[in-house]
């Protein structure tokens, strides 16, 4: 087999696994905060004006409102918190058909919890009623709804890493710049340990291992 063909093979592998979602994504969760970007270019966001703090795809810009943590739950779901230390969660409004995301009171349930699962790079997630998290439409609100039965474009999120820097006061938005932290994945990887690139990760093919780059790169 050459090498080509070998590395024609390790690429199938890793697509065939993240388009057909046969592995959920808990391991690939950036520490720190996130943003999730919607296909129409816009940011999740907390509109707490808005029955107990929902969850709308408005912002083109990042701001304090932007910011989630993913985080482990059971089974390997995750929870999505804010940094007010509250859990998001699938509400459905009486007498609609809406399964609004919004802020939930107390300890999380069985509806903060959310199986992540991977395509194409982006991340897409599955409520507890079956039906993925997506961006809709209502009234003039980009609202993000458990709503969708099949995953479509309007399911899948960018994940993007970011951190919160402060100044005189003020909270600013800090995108994580991965080459300043000289974190670059070399294609040399996938041929020598069976590693690919997957959200600014090592992920090995094999056993399934999450590592730094900076591991390969001293081993």
């Amino acid at each position: 087999m050459t090498l080509a063909n070998t590395r024609q093979g390790l690429h199938f592998l890793k697509n065939f696994l993240c388009n057909h979602g046969l592995f959920t994504m808990t391991e690939l969760i950036p520490e720190g905060f996130v943003a999730l970007k919607t296909d129409n270019g816009k940011y999740w966001h907390l509109d707490l004006l808005f029955f107990e703090g929902q969850v709308e795809a408005e912002k083109s810009r990042l701001d304090s409102t932007c910011q989630f943590l993913v985080l482990p739950a059971s089974s390997g779901k995750v929870y999505i918190k804010t940094p007010q230390n509250k859990y998001l969660k699938r509400h459905h409004l009486a007498d609609t058909k809406w399964e609004i995301l919004e802020l939930a009171k107390g300890e999380p349930d069985v509806s903060c919890e959310f199986q992540l699962h991977n395509r194409n790079g982006k991340v897409y997630f599955m409520a507890d009623n079956g039906k993925y998290l997506s961006r809709v439409c209502r009234f003039g609100k980009e609202t993000i709804e458990a709503f969708k039965e099949q995953v479509d474009m309007y399911c899948l999120f960018e994940m993007v890493e970011y951190q919160m820097a402060s100044t005189s006061g003020q909270t600013k938005t800090v995108k994580r710049k991965i080459a300043d932290e000289r974190r670059v994945f070399q294609e040399k990887w996938t041929d020598e340990y069976f590693f690919v690139e997957f959200n600014n990760k090592a992920l090995c093919l094999v056993c399934r291992e999450v590592i730094n780059y900076n591991t390969l790169d001293h081993s």
